[in-house]
């Protein structure tokens, strides 16, 4: 059945940011992680992270994107609030995309934060090689960057604001075999980043991963947090 297409053309699905994919409405699920299982997978480093599942209270006054879930963290002024989950190795195959839905608990947290925010940052371990991914945003100004083979942050696109209190899905798509970035999904906006290049350091560790996000509380403010409604990784991308 067409949709919105001539009754002639492939129509199999749209993705999540309205871009035709001919083979899937979106792309096969590898992992995700929506907060709505009592179990919580994630570890806590530094200042708080707190979950709320099912019954839960443990987060109080936010809605979870969908169903009860949602993780929350939580930093006082200076402090560094990160969580992180340990994952087996994904395939090198396709690109892969990790993709979040994210909010700000209020309007003086979402613009007075500053650039230590790891939006997304995956490490891959091989046992010779650590290969990063990562990208951060400066909430003030709206700058998205990724961090290179140099260790250097690509200032990618100047000022795309996410959307503060409100939930806003951010997308980061990339492979792993050739070594690049591919796009930057911020709610409707989208770039090409494919030019820019991961960043990989020696590493003895044995294969698998780890997902990890980290946001900071300026000197400025008593206290910053940010909800995260779910974290998902896709292979296939295109």
């Amino acid at each position: 059945m067409a949709r919105g297409f001539p009754d002639w053309q492939d129509t199999k699905g749209l993705n999540r940011q309205g871009e035709y994919i001919p083979y899937f409405a979106e792309p096969p699920l590898w992992w995700f992680d929506d907060f709505n299982s009592p179990t919580f997978k994630w570890t806590q480093i530094g200042a708080t992270v707190s979950h709320r599942a099912g019954s839960e209270t443990g987060v109080a006054n936010d809605v979870p994107w969908s169903g009860e879930g949602l993780m929350r963290l939580y930093s006082t002024t200076n402090n560094t609030a990160q969580a992180m989950v340990l994952l087996g190795a994904p395939t090198t195959e396709t690109d892969l995309g990790i993709e979040i839905v994210m909010s700000y608990h209020s309007a003086d947290d979402y613009t007075d934060s500053n650039t230590d925010h790891e939006v997304i940052k995956l490490d891959v371990y091989n046992g010779s090689t650590n290969i990063r991914v990562i990208l951060t945003w400066n909430p003030a100004t709206g700058n998205w960057y990724v961090t290179g083979p140099t260790a250097a942050d690509v200032n990618l696109v100047g000022t795309v604001k996410s959307g503060g209190s409100a939930w806003s899905v951010v997308k980061l798509v990339f492979n792993l075999s050739d070594g690049y970035y591919k796009r930057l999904y911020v709610g409707n906006w989208s770039a090409d980043i494919s030019a820019y290049q991961l960043y990989a350091v020696g590493a003895t560790t044995s294969n698998g991963s780890q997902i990890s996000m980290k946001y900071k509380c300026i000197a400025t403010e008593m206290y910053q947090y940010t909800n995260i409604g779910f974290v998902k990784v896709t292979y296939g991308e295109s």
